[in-house]
């Protein structure tokens, strides 16, 4: 998880993965799978339609008084339709080079709260959206990609910014919460859009039998804050157009692995990690980090399989502009060290029964704060024993904590629960049924919620 963006909007990521049975994501075209093929050009277009009630879209307490008109209280709720596009291409140019793009496109419109459209700036982007550039060079593999995305997003946002401290003044905002050297720290539901984009290159070297993997990238995240009058106008008061820019940062990341392969899936390796991350804000902290950990991948059986990850983290954030105190004291870490794993079981129950247990914990950077450890459990299931429909579901239970001091810091436990339905209708027309149920505890009221959604997609793939 390196996304600042996604742990900024903590709900926001987490609901992805959740749903992420329910999801139809772009593919690349390949050639048992395409809709038109031109010569050695390949390509597989698709549409959705999907419709949705969310009984809490900006995920706020059950007594939170809205900031800009007290007679509402509590959670919003709203019906929103959105409407997509997938396109996936494959050129194989020659035996050498291959071309392939991904597009996913979509549109979504609120019935009440307007300001969440996000036709009124751009069509929101797939985060998996890429074209990628494919070289052979003998045993060596090179991939040069570009991912991106765009999306807008309504929550209970966390905002950071500058303030002016007199030294001999108050050291609280006007709403009670401790200013730390100059830097305030505020909940609001707002709307929050922002680029992603991934550019990279990834080198794959066959050493019989070894494998050797590599790769360097350049992540960014660039927050669109063009809001001009219509926003305005319908949030009901005054933006500052530069308030997302404390989440504007770029990341350099080398890592490499060698995995030794040792037939029928299983194998085993090692891995590296260098990353270093700059905002270009001076708000929050820069660092510099690496990783080392190793990988097991196991069949116990002809249905049960085992992978592990277990590994070291070690960052180093930037002294000059760390979070203090009012005093000049150190409030948050200078140095991060931490273990992080995975351990996932994937196991065959008969012969439609396909389920999955895990156990991960994580590192990442804090919201607001330096940096965030979250352990999930999750436990996931596919059912296929039903003609022409697919049931899927699954349960997390996430625990998260963010170094530093309180109210820039958040310790919560958030509880997810999805259903689905998978179902063919027709060769091309599928129907996908979906709900979701969130539960977050936290140790910041302004950040406790519960949520139910539900959704009915209707997908068809050319």
């Amino acid at each position: 998880m390196n996304s600042y963006m996604r742990l900024n909007r903590t709900f926001a990521y987490l609901s992805l993965l959740a749903l992420a049975p329910f999801l139809v994501i772009p593919v690349s075209a390949q050639s048992e799978d395409y809709n038109i093929k031109i010569g050695d050009l390949l390509m597989d277009f698709s549409v959705y339609a999907e419709y949705t009630y969310n009984d809490n879209v900006t995920t706020i307490p059950e007594d939170a008084i809205d900031r800009f008109d007290p007679t509402i209280v509590g959670p919003r709720t709203d019906y929103s339709l959105g409407l997509g596009a997938n396109l996936g291409i494959e050129w194989q140019i020659s035996d050498n080079n291959t071309l392939g793009v991904v597009l996913g496109f979509s549109m979504l419109d609120y019935q009440e709260l307007d300001y969440l459209d996000s036709q009124k700036t751009f069509f929101s982007v797939d985060p998996e959206s890429e074209i990628d550039f494919v070289v052979l060079l003998g045993s060596v593999e090179l991939r040069v990609y570009d991912r991106f995305g765009y999306s807008v997003d309504g929550s209970n946002s966390v905002l950071v910014d500058r303030v002016a401290v007199d030294p001999g003044g108050p050291v609280v905002d006007p709403d009670g919460r401790p200013i730390i050297e100059g830097r305030s720290v505020s909940f609001a539901v707002d709307r929050y859009a922002a680029w992603e984009n991934e550019l990279g290159l990834e080198g794959l070297v066959i050493l019989n039998p070894v494998e050797w993997t590599f790769g360097i990238r350049r992540y960014d995240v660039m927050p669109d804050d063009n809001d001009d009058g219509e926003f305005i106008d319908e949030l009901g008061r005054s933006l500052e157009t530069d308030r997302w820019e404390f989440t504007r940062r770029s990341e350099l990341i080398i890592d490499t692995q060698v995995y030794y392969p040792l037939g029928r899936d299983n194998g085993f390796g090692v891995f590296g990690r260098y990353s270093s991350n700059d905002y270009k804000r001076d708000i929050l902290t820069d660092s510099d980090g690496w990783q080392i950990g190793a990988v097991l991948d196991w069949s116990l059986g002809d249905r049960t399989a085992l992978s592990a990850t277990v590994g070291y983290d070690v960052r180093s954030f930037d002294e000059e502009n760390i979070l203090r105190f009012q005093d000049g004291t150190i409030a948050d870490i200078l140095e991060g060290k931490n273990w992080f794993y995975s351990l996932e079981i994937l196991n065959l129950l008969g012969e439609t029964f396909n389920h999955k247990l895990s156990f991960t914990r994580q590192i990442a950077f804090g919201r607001a704060t330096n940096e965030q450890v979250s352990t999930i459990i999750a436990y996931d299931f596919l059912y296929e024993g039903i003609r022409n429909v697919d049931l899927t579901g699954g349960i997390q239970w996430i625990d998260a904590e963010d170094s530093g001091p309180s109210p820039f810091a958040e310790d919560y436990d958030l509880f997810l629960a999805t259903l689905g339905l998978d179902i063919e209708l027709t060769e091309s027309l599928n129907s996908i049924i979906s709900y979701q149920y969130a539960d977050k505890d936290s140790n910041n009221n302004d950040r406790d919620f519960k949520q139910t959604r539900a959704s009915v997609r209707l997908n068809y793939d050319f």
